[in-house]
């Protein structure tokens, strides 16, 4: 039981909905990428593509005698994609399809043998992916089971912290827990002080032309200490508040 992936194919629009008149050109395009891929059997996914990713609105399985090219792009399946379009009021994007064909045992030709035991999992396995990039999947069947199952830490289950017995499960299914990162506030790099212009040191809420007392005599601050502290690194100003002052006011103290 092998398949191949193909795609992904631009779907023809005119509008907001499936350009019809083109849907011939469309299967033409997928036979000569891929010589018998249009009439080839197992699963296709179609997407839209807006920005730099795919989102998956509807799975299914092509079995039938002409495979994709019957059940693909059929009038019942384009009535749903036009209605994801339509649904998301996309401004711009572009619709796509996907293939899952099933190929032989060597890989060197198409399989259409008896039976699809093996692409009606494969559509089940592939509705349980997509469920998890886009939960509005157009899917019917097989849906619900999906959405409502839960079992803590394997399925359906956005916790992030477990018990022993569902971290221990987790290390023996080798289920990597999904952890989200906080976004990192960059460093605030310290405003640049002109050591020669001794008005923009005493412009600080202190000074008492504003309204404050002075906590230090301005003449007490020598231009080698306000070079020294300009150069300061922000892990040191984590340091105590004897040690913090004269810097903070150097930076303009009482600034939050």
């Amino acid at each position: 039981m092998r398949f191949e992936n193909y795609g992904p194919f631009k779907v023809p629009r005119l509008g907001a909905v499936i350009d019809r008149g083109a849907l011939g050109a469309f299967w033409k395009a997928v036979s000569e990428q891929a010589p018998g891929l249009a009439t080839a059997q197992g699963c296709y996914i179609f997407a839209i593509k807006a920005g730099k990713g795919y989102t998956p609105w509807y799975v299914g399985k092509a079995a039938g005698r002409d495979g994709f090219q019957q059940e693909a792009l059929s009038d019942g399946k384009q009535n749903q994609y036009n209605w994801a379009w339509s649904s998301q009021a996309y401004a711009k994007g572009t619709m796509v399809l996907f293939f899952v064909a099933r190929r032989t045992g060597t890989g060197k030709d198409f399989s259409r043998q008896n039976g699809t035991s093996d692409i009606d999992w494969l559509e089940r396995h592939l509705i349980s992916l997509a469920l998890e990039a886009n939960n509005d999947l157009l899917n019917v069947h097989y849906t619900k089971i999906h959405k409502q199952l839960f079992v803590p830490g394997v399925i359906n289950d956005p916790a992030k912290k477990f018990g022993e017995a569902t971290t221990e499960l987790q290390r023996t299914l080798n289920i990597q827990p999904i952890r989200r990162r906080s976004p990192k506030k960059p460093p605030e790099a310290p405003l640049p002080i002109d050591v020669l212009d001794t008005a923009a040191i005493a412009a600080s809420p202190a000074d008492p032309v504003l309204g404050g007392v002075p906590e230090a005599p301005l003449d007490a601050i020598q231009p080698e200490e306000v070079e020294k502290a300009a150069l300061i690194s922000p892990a040191r100003l984590e340091r105590s508040e004897e040690e913090r002052r004269p810097r903070l006011f150097l930076f303009g103290r009482g600034r939050k």
